[in-house]
Parts: structure tokens; sequence; C-alpha cells
């Protein structure tokens, strides 16, 4: 039987599972969150700080991970990514900065996005894309 997969999620799904590679650059801003709570800045949940381990130190993330990581920043669009904006024009580090990071920073919003149909399909639902204001 010959299983055909999009052509976006062929470079990021691991053949053997439905789990897809984490990228380089989510990985990147999980671990600049961990290195300024390190320095002793705050902000993030436990539960942020335990997805941060796992964009680090993880190859791959399950679905279910996926579906968590987009139902978070859907709720947190509004909350910790102005903070962020400013972290980024200001280069001050703040709370919704840090949890921002956490779960791997904007880049994370087109590696989700890429994975709407996905995700949409596995669980049955219609996850729209996220959109950055």
């Amino acid at each position: 039987m010959y299983i055909y997969i999009l052509p976006k999620l062929r470079d990021i799904m691991n053949p053997d599972k439905n789990f897809y590679e984490i990228p380089k650059q989510l990985k990147n801003n999980a671990k600049k969150a961990l290195n300024l709570i390190e320095q002793g800045y705050k902000g993030g949940t436990e539960i942020g700080l335990k997805r941060a381990r796992q964009l680090v130190n993880d190859r791959y993330l399950s679905i279910d991970d996926i579906r968590d990581m987009r139902n978070w920043f859907a709720r947190h669009l509004h909350t910790s990514y102005p903070g962020y904006k400013k972290f980024n024009y200001y280069n001050v580090p703040n709370r919704g900065a840090i949890a921002w990071l956490l779960w791997g920073g904007t880049d994370a919003i087109g590696y989700l996005n890429n994975l709407t149909d996905e995700l949409n399909s596995t669980f049955n639902k219609e996850y729209k894309k996220l959109e950055l204001n």
C-alpha cells in the first residue's frame, strides 16, 4: 500500500510514526527562554518549562503535542505575543516574551500552520491557521 504525503509534510514527518521533526529555530527559541530563566528572569509555567525542555531535547513531536501547542498559541496570541513584541523592540525580557519563547516562539506559528490539515484530519476538527497581529 502506498501512502501519499503532502510535500510540505514529507520533509518533517517521521515515516514510521505520526511524529513530526522539531525545527531548529523552535529549539533555539526554547533554549533562549530557558537561558533567560536561568539568568533570573520570570515567565512561563511548569507546563511551559516542560514544553521547552521537550523542544530542546527531543527530535520529534507527536500529533497530540502539535495539537497542544497549536491550542496554547491560539489562547496566548493576545496575552504573551504583545510581550514578545516588546522584548523584540526593547530587548528587555518580560513574562510574556519568556512564555512565548518557551513554546517555540513566533517560528512555531508557521510550523503549526503547516500542520493544520494534518490536525484537522487526525482529530476531525476544523482548526484555522493562526494569525499574528
